[in-house]
């Protein structure tokens, strides 16, 4: 998906957006309502408003993403205070990047329904699968309810097998 985000007109700004709303686990609208205030490239953390009753807090980002970042913030320029915007300058909405997603799913993965919840749940299992404690997965992700990270972080039969070993 990374990949193929990259053809795409907006191919960079694609490509962030989607490795963003994998790696923190957000929802279209949380997304949509990063500004670059939220955002500290110096230190590496970025404050996500997390949506759902869920809990907001900071993250720390990787050396990718500030990259990313700061080259999208190049590109855009002093204007405009929202990270994604289309390609008029307007902030994008959570439709808007949802439909994004599903456009490049249809183009990379025809035969599956993509959609952005898939992300959240992708970072849920990747930090499973990396052993992380289901606490701090939860933190991850901004649940309240432990009962929801759960749904996130079901673990597959191989690793199972893996544990056991």
């Amino acid at each position: 998906m990374l990949a193929a985000a990259k053809k795409n007109r907006q191919g960079h700004r694609d490509h962030t957006l989607i490795l963003m709303l994998w790696r923190h686990g957000l929802r279209c609208g949380e997304a949509a309502s990063i500004e670059w205030p939220d955002i500290d490239l110096d230190d590496g953390r970025i404050y996500i408003r997390r949506l759902k009753g869920s809990r907001s807090g900071e993250h720390p980002l990787n050396g990718d993403e500030i990259r990313a970042l700061r080259r999208l913030q190049r590109e855009q320029g002093t204007r405009g205070r929202w990270v994604w915007r289309s390609e008029r300058g307007t902030p994008m909405t959570k439709a808007a990047i949802a439909k994004m997603v599903e456009r490049l799913g249809d183009r990379v993965l025809p035969e599956l329904k993509i959609h952005p919840h898939m992300f959240r749940h992708s970072c849920g299992y990747a930090l499973a699968e990396k052993c992380i404690d289901t606490r701090r997965i939860q933190e991850w992700l901004g649940h309240k309810d432990i009962r929801h990270t759960a749904h996130y972080t079901a673990l597959s039969g191989e690793s199972l097998r893996g544990l056991w070993a």
